[in-house]
């Protein structure tokens, strides 16, 4: 529904019979004419809205979802009501409804709660900012190698561990290295090598230099991911 003009075989539909059509959309949907008076909504427009009734123009609609206005392109503002659960949030999308001349005869809200979304949203931020935290403290960093394009990539953590200047430059494998002491570098690249087939060997202890020259001792722990449960990525 959300990629289709509404159209309707007669000139102009009643009020009831656009209702007829809204209650079977499960998510909240609204009508207005072209006026922009809201002319007919379903249940669960109602039951997100509960003083909601015909005749209120869209720009008040607007405004009881903390909007200006309901523009054509979605916004990244969202529609948001309280309810006895807390604040819901609703993206929205705009679309026309048109008579069988293909002419404008008003235009269809279509509202879709994200509020669960951005629940997880937050939760992931806070999650994420934990781990950082917990990072800080125990001195332990995650690092992501690529096997399909090379790319190395350090969590925030990696400063702490590596040193900022390190942690930025280490983009690959070889830049890594670079920082890796002489005596340790071709046992960290024996290491990555078999890793990267597929090897058993998972843990690894060597000495690397920082950007202040000096000398820090790693323990790295890796965990190897599988394309289809065979390729090594």
């Amino acid at each position: 529904f959300a990629h289709t003009v509404l159209r309707f075989r007669e000139r102009l539909l009643s009020p009831a019979s656009w209702g007829h059509v809204t209650q079977h959309i499960a998510d909240p949907i609204l009508i207005a004419d072209e006026a922009g008076t809201l002319v007919s909504y379903n249940e669960a427009a109602r039951r997100v809205i509960p003083s909601l009734r015909s005749g209120i123009r869209m720009t008040d609609l607007a405004r009881m979802g903390g909007l200006a206005s309901f523009e054509d392109q979605p916004q990244e503002e969202l529609f948001t009501v309280e309810s006895d659960d807390g604040r819901r949030s609703f993206s929205y999308e705009l679309m026309d409804v048109t008579d069988w001349r293909d002419q404008r005869i008003g235009r269809a809200l279509l509202l879709r709660d994200v509020t669960f979304l951005l629940r997880r949203e937050d939760q992931l931020r806070q999650t994420q900012t934990q781990l950082e935290r917990a990072q800080a403290i125990t001195r332990v960093s995650f690092w992501n190698w690529d096997l399909r394009t090379g790319e190395l990539e350090a969590s925030p953590g990696g400063d702490d561990v590596l040193g900022s200047e390190l942690a930025r430059r280490a983009g690959s494998l070889d830049a890594y290295l670079e920082y890796v002491h002489a005596e340790d570098r071709k046992v960290v690249a024996a290491f990555a090598r078999q890793l990267s087939r597929g090897g058993a060997e998972r843990i690894i202890q060597y000495r690397v230099v920082d950007e202040r020259g000096e000398m820090r001792y790693i323990e790295a722990r890796a965990e190897l991911t599988l394309y289809e449960q065979v390729v090594p990525v």
